[in-house]
């Protein structure tokens, strides 16, 4: 089984930003399947709440972006997902937005056949069981991102997810990162075996210490937030650097020869330099 302290002691990790998302749906199990064909050792993904406190993959606060929920339920704007029960979720078709603007331009550029672009006409949002067990079966690492739901979530999030985490089994092979320190605080605290993940979105100067004091197992800062010369101290100080999203292969490069230990992308299949999982680069 994947484990993520194994994992980054060997380094050059290469996850794909909520799954393939210039491949497939983004927080899909497409976008699961999609990285791991790109040569992917695990994917990143967003998790969020329904109303009835079904952990599911979700970045947006709203389900408008990435699902028909304006067709299926044209009176409940805004659209909030926090205002959506799992079964109302589970009828809405979270694919075939990808399959008609190709955001990423890879079935234009020829990396997203028709085919593949047809069948993700209906996909489901998975719930984070789903991702969890599609994870185990291939022997992925999953990075789930704990979304910021807010204090009138009427949900305890971390509680949630680390004991869904726990029940899988899944301790090693999931890490839990989050904008929000409160909840890393509260899984270090039920369930200090379960990797955390400081993430950042800010330039900060001493970032070692907020990772030692949240008891994080790594530090995921923005890309364009970060600097090599930071990632070389972070490293010499045995902190692992996992910076979101890298999309140049020439930046990778980069960070992985400063001491990253991994990176997020968008887009794996050019990170990877092939296009299937045990191909050679």
């Amino acid at each position: 089984m994947a484990d993520w302290r194994e994992a980054l002691d060997r380094g050059g990790l290469i996850l794909g930003h909520r799954g393939a998302r210039s491949l497939a749906p983004e927080n899909t199990l497409a976008a699961g399947r999609a990285a791991l064909r790109a040569g992917a050792h695990g994917w990143e993904v967003d998790v969020s709440l329904s109303a009835d406190g079904v952990p599911f993959l979700l970045h947006d606060a709203t389900l408008g972006r990435t699902s028909n929920v304006r067709q299926v339920y044209p009176r409940r704007r805004p659209w909030r997902a926090a205002d959506f029960t799992w079964n109302e979720i589970q009828d809405l078709d979270f694919g075939s937005w990808f399959a008609a603007s190709d955001p990423f331009g890879q079935a234009a550029a020829g990396r997203v056949s028709q085919q593949d672009l047809t069948g993700y006409r209906g996909e489901p949002a998975p719930s984070l069981a789903a991702a969890l067990e599609f994870s185990q079966e291939h022997d992925l690492l999953i990075n789930l991102e704990l979304k910021d739901l807010g204090p009138a979530c009427p949900h305890d999030p971390a509680a949630l997810v680390a004991g869904l985490v726990g029940e899988m089994g899944l301790q090693g092979a999931a890490l839990v990162s989050s904008f929000n320190s409160d909840y890393l605080r509260s899984i270090a605290a039920r369930a200090p075996e379960i990797a955390l993940g400081f993430l950042s979105r800010k330039r900060l100067r001493d970032p070692a210490a907020l990772v030692r004091e949240l008891g994080a197992l790594s530090y995921h800062p923005r890309e364009n937030r970060t600097s090599l010369a930071q990632v070389r101290d972070l490293a010499a100080a045995d902190i692992a650097v996992i910076p979101w999203t890298v999309n140049r292969p020439g930046r990778a490069r980069a960070f992985f020869t400063a001491g990253a230990r991994g990176v997020i992308t968008d887009f794996p299949q050019l990170i990877s330099g092939h296009t299937a999982r045990g191909d050679s680069p």
